[in-house]
């Protein structure tokens, strides 16, 4: 009758370990599937809603061995990183890729950047939609993750597998790189 017990504890703790990963994973999907369909989108994405869905069934394979420790943002911009690196990889079967960056969030409703500056809330949504598009990717990546989900420093580095000292450096061009390019927007030369 013991052994019995023992069992019938193993297996409600079981049972309760599956729904905390299943909350825990529901909570994830609440907060992040948006922010990641417009991460997908602004990397250029042939196909965000399917490489999100891709990034959340990693997501609930690798949550059970998943420690949070307030890195929660980091560890899944990693595995969406990693996503999109592997979609590059594959052939593509569609040759066209959809351009989807007017369908990022209004820059103006996010212009503080964490106390390091603000993106100009004159310039428009074109502009920045343009500035951005021009971007190489792994800067589009860091203007995103920075100016929209406002990480960290230490956070994107992780993100993107490279020294903090670099990621700040490039936040820092492409902010000048933006004031001259908005610049030559109202001026009209870039029109």
């Amino acid at each position: 009758m013991g052994v019995q017990a023992a069992e019938t504890d193993r297996d409600g703790r079981e049972a309760t370990m599956g729904s905390d990963i299943q909350s825990r994973f529901l909570s994830l999907w609440n907060g992040y599937y948006a922010r990641l369909l417009t991460f997908c989108r602004s990397m250029a994405s042939p196909d965000p809603e399917d490489d999100v869905q891709e990034i959340f069934l990693k997501v609930y394979r690798a949550l059970p061995r998943f420690q949070e420790r307030g890195r929660t943002a980091a560890w899944i911009y990693s595995i969406a990183r990693n996503q999109l690196a592997d979609r590059r990889r594959r052939p593509r079967l569609d040759i066209a890729a959809r351009d989807d960056m007017d369908s990022l969030p209004d820059p103006r409703s996010v212009v503080t950047t964490g106390g390091q500056g603000s993106i100009d809330p004159l310039a428009g949504e074109n502009v920045t939609g343009s500035y951005l598009e021009s971007l190489r990717e792994t800067d589009r990546a860091i203007a995103f993750l920075r100016i929209y989900e406002r990480l960290r420093y230490r956070e994107i580095s992780e993100i993107l597998a490279m020294p903090e000292g670099t990621v700040k450096y490039r936040v820092s061009m492409i902010r000048s790189r933006y004031r001259d390019f908005v610049a030559l927007h109202r001026k009209g030369g870039g029109r």
